[in-house]
């Protein structure tokens, strides 16, 4: 687990595939996240879920989705617990301006040191890399983008 990359993805992005895909955009972060899912089976990166995920998994109305997006949670390697320490650093996100469930999901990813937190909530994304630099905060597309330059330059 030490050299492979911690990924930890929020609830908006684990619904992106199942989402309605009209628009070029949620089609374009779909694709994303599938090559994502292809890369945690195979092994390449690390899923750590959270009881948040797990939570708001549970409250999800849709069967059919919500037994597709379990699927995807099933992947995880380990679940972050709720502790005090998760609740206290996701209580001063929240006093930065960001909404209760996303503090407690950007709290998680970075009590669990993941490397990424993937997330399609732009507002979101846009003040978790505000606020701290200790975790990379990305959507689909840029973590997809990141990653194939990464590739690339090892191929180089």
């Amino acid at each position: 687990m030490k050299n492979k990359k911690k990924i930890y993805i929020d609830m908006c992005a684990l619904n992106r595939p199942f989402d309605d895909l009209n628009d070029f955009r949620s089609k374009m972060e779909a694709q994303a996240m599938i090559f994502l899912i292809h890369k945690i089976i195979d092994g390449s990166y690390i899923f750590f879920s959270s009881d948040v995920i797990e939570y708001e998994w549970a409250q999800m109305p849709m069967l059919g989705k919500k037994n597709l997006v379990k699927k995807i949670i099933d992947l995880s390697s380990k679940t972050i617990t709720l502790t005090k320490k998760v609740t206290e650093l996701a209580k001063e996100f929240e006093n930065s301006g960001i909404k209760s469930y996303d503090a407690l999901h950007l709290a998680s990813s970075i009590i669990g040191k993941c490397n990424y937190l993937i997330s399609t909530d732009d507002k979101f994304l846009k003040k978790a890399k505000k606020t701290t630099q200790k975790i990379q905060a990305l959507n689909p597309v840029e973590f997809y983008l990141n990653e194939s330059r990464q590739e690339g330059d090892k191929n180089e």
